[in-house]
């Protein structure tokens, strides 16, 4: 069973990002906090902490739940309800 999540801040409650997991969408969150790819800081992270550093909490929601097989499909589906978001900070 993969779960499709949402991040957004509590700054304007807009969705930032919408991710899968075939686990726990918490404990995805919780690797987003802490995530380094190869040398690169994952793009989310930078946002979460400039977010936390200006007072405002960013959470996770789950979407959906679905199988593995579909779960390409409903995230793309997901993610394309939503803008697309550059993790500038304004």
């Amino acid at each position: 069973m993969a779960e499709i999540y949402a991040l957004f801040s509590s700054r304007d409650g807009l969705v930032r990002y919408v991710g899968k997991t075939f686990g726990s969408h918490a404990n995805r969150f919780e690797q987003h906090k802490r995530t380094v790819i190869g040398r690169s800081i994952s793009p989310v992270l930078p946002w979460l902490r400039h977010e936390w550093q200006c007072g405002y909490p960013v959470e996770s929601a789950l979407i959906e739940e679905c199988s593995d097989a579909d779960c390409e499909s409903i995230e793309t589906g997901w993610m394309n309800k939503f803008p697309r978001w550059r993790f500038g900070f304004s």
